[in-house]
């Protein structure tokens, strides 16, 4: 008897394709021709190496990476490529404004293509793998129903826009790796309340990278080297503030009314430059 990999049926040996699920039951050696094993890792006759993880379309409202029952034969390799057969697909057009994806778990990655869930509004829930150290341009922009993000441990880039119109973001934690969160990563987030940085001495927080993020009411930043041109503007509701970083540039906390004390602090090594602007319009006092 034959068992899918994926779903655990049973069936006859002969068969190409589980009859439960769809998923195929053998995977062809690009080398060699010889069918091997779905969870194989090397071909049994060649020895070579497989790099590509199937990808499966479970039901259609929701992805599970890896494993497409209706798709025939679509690999996504660490390096983040996908074939459709033998040819090649971009990954960063693959799924943007898919209108029934619900759940994504994401093989180990390095990146996320610019543009690879953009525009996918029923999006609720993300896993990111620890191997992803980059979040590309746009990569999960206009996710609106995307309602809680773990960001992975090892991630350094966010790209511009990432994140943007994220509406149902409550809460982000940025791990220690973080380099660079780019401009407008998650301006008007518009449900977002609270942002914290883990300690960090070389984060950079691009302009407007967090604008317009009307309800965001507690930031803490625990290290960095610079907060960019109205990185944090018109965050109304922000009454707490806790920032630790190099250099705060002009109009970046423009228009957070609502903040009536800040906690400063710079590192022991140097003592940066904070603009004249930086807390336009804000009512605070400095401790």
């Amino acid at each position: 008897m034959e068992k899918c990999n994926y779903c655990g049926a049973e069936m006859d040996d002969s068969a190409k394709y589980c009859t439960a699920c769809g998923s195929p039951l053998h995977k062809k050696c690009q080398h060699c021709g010889c069918d091997n094993d779905t969870s194989a890792r090397f071909c049994k006759e060649c020895g070579t190496e497989f790099d590509e993880v199937r990808i499966d379309y479970k039901a259609p409202e929701k992805l599970n990476l890896p494993g497409i029952s209706n798709c025939k034969h679509l690999f996504l390799n660490g390096n983040g490529t996908i074939f459709f057969g033998n040819q090649k697909v971009d990954f960063a057009k693959m799924f943007a404004g898919n209108c029934l994806l619900e759940e994504i778990v994401l093989p180990k990655v390095t990146v996320i293509p610019d543009h690879a869930f953009d525009g996918c509004y029923k999006l609720r829930k993300v896993t990111i793998p620890d191997t992803v150290t980059e979040i590309g341009y746009c990569a999960f922009y206009l996710c609106n129903g995307l309602m809680e993000i773990t960001l992975p441990a090892n991630l350094k880039v966010i790209g511009n826009c990432a994140f943007h119109r994220c509406e149902s973001l409550k809460e982000i934690i940025f791990p220690s790796s973080m380099v660079t969160v780019g401009t407008g990563a998650f301006a008007e987030c518009t449900r977002l309340k609270k942002v914290t940085f883990l300690e960090n001495d070389h984060l950079t927080i691009e302009n407007k990278a967090f604008a317009d993020c009307c309800d965001l009411e507690e930031v803490r930043i625990k290290g960095g080297l610079k907060v960019g041109k109205q990185a944090f503007y018109n965050c109304s509701r922000m009454n707490y503030l806790s920032v630790r970083v190099r250099d705060i540039d002009e109009f970046a906390f423009q228009g957070c009314s609502g903040l009536s004390s800040i906690f400063l602090s710079c590192f022991a090594e140097y003592i940066g430059t904070i603009a004249d602007s930086a807390f336009y319009n804000c009512n605070m006092y400095a401790s």
